[in-house]
Parts: C-alpha cells; structure tokens; sequence
C-alpha cells in the first residue's frame, strides 16, 4: 500500500533553518522575546502526487537593527534555497525580503518561500 506524505514541512524548514543559522539566533513557530528571531508559519500548499508536496511558508525575521534585520533575511533566504542539500527536498524557493512595520518596534522582514518535498524512504 503506497503512504501518504508525511514529511512536515514546517517542522522541517524550522529543522533546516536552526540547525543552519548561527548560535544565538532563535527559530521556531511562534514569536520569541528573544532577538534575533526567524518565524516560520505555514501559509498553504497542496499534495500533488502521493509522494511529493508542495507547501507555501511565510517566513518573519527581527533583529536589533533594519542592518541586522535585512542581514539575517538574506541568510535565511540563502539557507532555504540551499534546502534542497536534504533528501527530500526536491526544490525550494523563496522571496527576497519585504520590510514590514511592526508593533514591537523591532526592524522586521518577511519573506514567502515554497518548498517542494517528497517522502522520506526508511
């Protein structure tokens, strides 16, 4: 019987993303008071074929300054379209930053990136 796919793909951006960006800065899937801080959040997407998927992520990055902000936008791009370095990534592409206005008043970016990801064969 085939499986579905079951690849999670934000649990594996947020995965990809902290064990790629330097110590220190925070990823996950809700806002940190911590800064730096990369959020990722699952905006949609569809299953194509049993194997693969296809999944729309919005991602938001704070730092201290608009210099560190943008700095780590960038980093974050470069990381997500080099996730295809991993086996079941079999494309991945992402915005370039997009600076937004936040109440926190902390310099914020955003960027939409999609990946497109296959089942994991034990």
């Amino acid at each position: 019987m085939d499986r579905l796919l079951d690849t999670d793909p934000l649990g594996f951006l947020i995965d990809w993303l902290d064990q790629s960006l330097p110590a220190g800065v925070h990823v996950g899937d809700d806002r940190a008071d911590q800064l730096p801080s990369v959020v990722v959040r699952a905006d949609g997407g569809a299953e194509r074929r049993i194997w693969t998927g296809s999944a729309q992520l919005g991602v938001n990055v704070w730092a201290a300054t608009d210099r560190e902000a943008q700095a780590l936008a960038l980093e974050v791009r470069s990381w997500i379209e080099h996730a295809t370095q991993c086996v079941e990534c079999v494309e991945a592409s992402c915005s370039l930053p997009i600076e937004l206005v936040d109440n926190s008043g902390h310099p914020r970016r955003y960027l939409a990136a999609t990946l497109t990801l296959t089942q994991r064969v034990a």
